[in-house]
């Protein structure tokens, strides 16, 4: 007899011995016995184990929450959570929703594993549940957290969350890091969030107040600029590159005013939107840094 747990004990590798390719096992099938906590995290664990187990032996596996079914499926775990079901929805059969199919399985168990490390975390309950609205901005926000508190092991699991979780505005967030990147040199991996962001958060003060003056909208690009060029030159945060300086500002300003005129205008962009669209933007900025070529890579402020 062996349990779930040895499918996720690498320094106990016996278990592997009566897998289907090693030993025929159509007569005698192993037999799982276990109990199962009915808390959230504990489910989450035990399906992450049992996923692991399916995976692994290519038998599959059916969890019930009382009398069992047929089922096809390569894995099925009735008391999913309802808030794991909608994150794993893309991966379900349309027609049983707690159901996997065998070629999914490797990315079930890479998704739970993603879930237990957020549920580990400090605020992981708090992040998961707002998964579903902000996909993996909210992943970046926790990243951020642990970043405070110099802890940054975290940066693989929101490449991998914005792999399975995309939002729609990404592509327009990255066009903006990008922009980013050309005229604020690399503030360094131990840098704080202030410093990841200080573009960003420069133009969008400067964009509130052509708001609120209700300035056109090149009166409010070009204040936009200007205030860029003069905070990043003072502070010695601006990035050196190709073309003038103050354009390079410019066409950062107008990326970002369009970006924040368009979702307000969609009634997106309120303090919640904007706290998760900073994390995503401070993500986005630190990695394209990070993958400049080397000859053009500008000296880290750290």
């Amino acid at each position: 007899m062996i349990n779930s747990f040895t499918a996720v004990n690498y320094k106990d590798q016996g278990w592997l011995r009566v897998l289907p390719w090693t030993l025929d096992i159509s007569e005698a099938t192993p037999l799982l016995l276990e109990t199962v906590d009915t808390d959230f995290n504990s489910l989450v664990d035990t399906m992450y184990r049992m996923a692991n187990y399916a995976a692994h032996s290519g038998n599959p596996v059916h969890v019930f929450i009382s009398a069992p079914r047929a089922s096809k499926a390569a894995f099925l775990f009735e008391p999913t959570p309802p808030l794991i079901r909608t994150l794993l929805a893309d991966l379900s059969q349309p027609n049983e929703p707690n159901a996997i199919r065998r070629d999914k399985l490797p990315w079930l168990v890479k998704r739970l594993a993603l879930i237990r490390q957020i549920l580990n975390s400090n605020n992981g309950h708090d992040v998961l549940s707002i998964l579903p609205a902000y996909q993996w901005w909210a992943v970046a926000w926790l990243n951020d957290r642990l970043i405070a508190q110099d802890k940054f092991y975290f940066s693989d699991n929101v490449r991998f969350a914005k792999e399975v979780y995309p939002m729609n505005a990404d592509p327009q967030i990255e066009n903006i890091a990008q922009l980013a990147a050309q005229i604020q040199r690399n503030p360094g991996y131990k840098a704080t969030n202030n410093e990841r962001i200080f573009a960003l958060t420069t133009a969008l003060e400067q964009y509130d107040t052509g708001l609120k003056y209700q300035q056109s909208e090149p009166v409010t690009v070009a204040a936009m600029a200007e205030t860029l060029a003069t905070a990043l030159d003072r502070r010695e945060m601006f990035a050196k590159g190709e073309g003038a300086f103050s354009q390079r500002c410019k066409t950062f300003a107008q990326a970002v005013y369009d970006f924040v005129k368009h979702h307000k205008q969609e009634g997106q962009f309120d303090a919640r939107f904007q706290r998760f669209f900073l994390a995503a933007y401070a993500f986005l900025f630190m990695e394209v840094c990070s993958n400049k070529p080397k000859s053009t890579q500008e000296e880290s402020s750290e």
